[in-house]
């Protein structure tokens, strides 16, 4: 299924929309702070899958929404200027690692790692999470490797948001974080 952007209409307000595909993985999802009657975002490239079910939901109860799909309305990932590349070591293979506590690591060079919980997260999120891996291949810094997912995940028709909360649920809680998230988001929104 290629990018497209989903607008969704309700005549009663909703605070959350899901879409799961074909295959069962979840596409994109998002709990709102307040409720709204419309919501537009983009649906990155989905791998494999035919097509999509989009829930509304208020307070955990379906709302009846009408559902247009229209051209992809393509973020621009031209602003994001990825720095000189530190290295090219091109990994040669992605493989499971059941033994790993982390989401994904790359021995660079030779190969990215998945480990168990890398599985567990939605299917958008472990797009922006491998894309982050294989910046490594060109990059040393965390940093740098999130500007290049970023900006590949966007070229991919991402959303902005998708990518923040990729951040948010794939590291650790820590200081460094904070300061990872901060960054990109003062990248990516003072652009959109």
């Amino acid at each position: 299924m290629k990018a497209c952007t989903i607008v969704i209409e309700c005549q009663r307000p909703f605070d959350y929309v899901s879409v799961i595909d074909n295959k069962g993985r979840i596409q994109y999802f998002r709990l709102l702070s307040y409720p709204v009657k419309q919501w537009s975002f983009n649906l990155p490239f989905l791998h494999g899958a035919k097509n999509v079910a989009i829930m509304v939901e208020r307070n955990g109860l379906p709302v009846n929404a009408t559902i247009k799909t229209k051209r992809l309305k393509k973020l621009s990932s031209a602003f994001i200027s990825l720095p000189l590349v530190n290295w090219t070591k091109p990994h040669k293979k992605i493989s499971f690692d059941p033994n790993t506590n982390q989401l994904a690591y790359n021995h660079v060079g030779k190969s990215i790692h998945l480990g168990p919980k890398f599985y567990e997260l939605p299917y958008f999120l472990q797009k922006f999470v491998l894309l982050h891996e294989i910046g490594h291949n060109y990059y040393y810094s965390e940093e740098n490797a999130d500007l290049f997912a970023a900006k590949r995940y966007i070229q991919l028709g991402g959303n902005y948001s998708d990518i923040l909360y990729a951040l948010d649920e794939g590291l650790t809680q820590s200081n460094l974080k904070d300061q990872r998230i901060k960054s990109l988001h003062l990248k990516l929104i003072n652009h959109a």
